[in-house]
């Protein structure tokens, strides 16, 4: 008789751990599929068309403050231009094409540097493949490897290069980069002909200087 009250003492506390053991899966947190599902929409953000009118309107203005007289009348991005050997070491770069009331061409492009540590040090590098067949070429004396008109202005924390396929006045975008950059010097300037050696400048308080 006691070994049956013991049995079905057994049955009793199972059945109870049964039950409470249903009961909590019943009441405990569901599932809902819409909160597991993919949801792509939310992972893709459609990005606004670069309006390139708008990234232009500055660059007019820079242009309107021309003592100089540069009368550049036309100004277009260049997505043309293939990576070139300084855009791995700017924080930004920018290539137009500007034309002048002459309708001259001119290719102008910049790259920016964080400090003049940085700027100098780019174009050190610079020089190691400028020359022809990418070779290196001297501080003050190599003749950077061309075909056209070039100017090359490395100031602070910029290097400024400008390409055409008539001659360019090379006075007259000096005076007209440092009047809107508000500089007085710049180190080296690389004035380039065609079939001609590159002229090594410098450029201090309105005077240019060679090399």
């Amino acid at each position: 008789m006691r070994s049956l009250l013991k049995v079905l003492g057994y049955i009793t506390i199972i059945h109870v751990l049964f039950l409470f053991g249903c009961q909590e899966k019943e009441t405990g947190t569901k599932i809902d599929l819409d909160d597991i599902r993919p949801k792509a929409q939310n992972k893709f953000k459609e990005i606004a068309p670069i309006n390139h009118s708008d990234t232009l309107n500055y660059l007019y203005k820079f242009y309107a403050n021309d003592s100089s007289n540069l009368k550049i009348t036309k100004i277009e991005a260049d997505t043309l231009t293939k990576n070139q050997f300084l855009d791995r070491f700017s924080l930004k770069n920018n290539r137009y094409f500007l034309k002048d009331t002459n309708q001259n061409e001119f290719h102008y492009q910049r790259w920016d540097f964080k400090d003049s540590a940085s700027c100098y040090e780019a174009f050190y590098n610079w020089l190691d493949q400028a020359g022809k067949n990418r070779s290196s070429i001297a501080l003050n004396t190599g003749d950077v490897s061309h075909e056209s008109h070039g100017l090359f202005l490395i100031s602070n924390k910029q290097i400024i290069y400008i390409m055409a396929p008539q001659a360019i006045e090379n006075l007259k975008w000096i005076k007209w980069y440092c009047g809107n950059q508000n500089i007085s010097r710049l180190d080296y300037i690389l004035a380039m002909k065609p079939r001609q050696k590159t002229n090594w400048l410098n450029y201090n308080n309105g005077k240019i200087k060679s090399l």
